[in-house]
């Protein structure tokens, strides 16, 4: 009677989704880099936070 996702693995599948959004955001921010400086240095220092 488990369920099909142990917690573990729940974790790391939000956590694998949480970083390819980051990095959706983070690439769409640097094509955006001239309308929204402020954005984009906010997403790569959280995609960099995501990363160490």
């Amino acid at each position: 009677e488990n369920p099909v996702f142990q917690p573990e693995e729940v974790l790391d599948i939000h956590r694998t989704v949480t970083e390819i959004e980051s990095l959706v955001l983070y690439w769409w921010g640097v094509h955006n880099e001239l309308q929204e400086p402020d954005l984009v240095q906010g997403l790569s220092l959280s995609v960099r936070t995501l990363e160490n």
